[in-house]
């Protein structure tokens, strides 16, 4: 016949965690934000490409302290609208940054 496995690794009256919840009863959506749309994610996407694109060029720099000022530089231009939301001014801070001169 067949056999049944028991286990017996738990002490008498523990329990078996279940997944954390949320305020709301929800289980395991803690961490998870609001979902951004396909054009927000998109804009978050070439954001990211241009500031990454930046600090490769920065990269290049061979003297150390113009390296150093031109990734300060390049993080407080960004810092301000880290958390923007706004879809256009978004946008308006990229063409800001990318028009040249």
């Amino acid at each position: 016949g067949s056999r049944i496995i028991v286990n017996r690794s738990r002490g008498a009256g523990q329990k078996i965690r279940s997944p954390s919840k949320t305020k709301d009863g929800r289980a395991g959506l803690r961490r998870l934000k609001e979902v951004p749309s396909l054009k927000e994610f998109l804009h978050r996407q070439n954001v990211m490409h241009q500031y990454r694109g930046f600090f490769r060029a920065v990269n290049q720099i061979n003297d150390e302290k113009f390296r150093a000022q031109a990734r300060n530089e390049i993080r407080q231009s960004y810092a301000p609208l880290k958390n923007e939301s706004d879809v256009f001014a978004i946008s308006m801070a990229i063409k800001e940054v990318s028009v040249p001169g």
